[in-house]
């Protein structure tokens, strides 16, 4: 009898821990984060990004090379990059998406 009443309130526990912990959404999130279209998909926009800002960079700035990091991800899918020109040693904030890159 006590062993049944210790199961059913570690039960009752356990699940309002797992309810309280975590809504749904986010799970959902993290669920949809973790499959290969979402992967394929991330992977195809920082292609796309970075296939952009060499090409804006060569036109415009760092000529001679630079060095780049993602720093955000906009909902709307633009990638924000921290660019080190390596010859001049200048930073710069640059902004790309599908149409091209701007600096900020």
């Amino acid at each position: 009898m006590i062993k049944n009443c210790a199961k059913c309130l570690l039960i009752i526990i356990f699940s309002i821990n797992l309810i309280s912990c975590s809504s749904f959404e986010k799970v959902e999130d993290w669920m949809r984060k973790n499959t290969k279209e979402y992967q394929e998909e991330q992977k195809d926009d920082i292609k796309v990004g970075k296939t952009q800002l060499k090409e804006f960079m060569s036109k415009s700035y760092c000529k001679n090379g630079s060095s780049a990091k993602i720093l955000k991800k906009e909902k709307n899918g633009d990638l924000i990059y921290s660019v080190n020109c390596v010859r001049n040693s200048q930073k710069l904030i640059v902004t790309c998406n599908q149409n091209g890159c701007l600096k900020n």
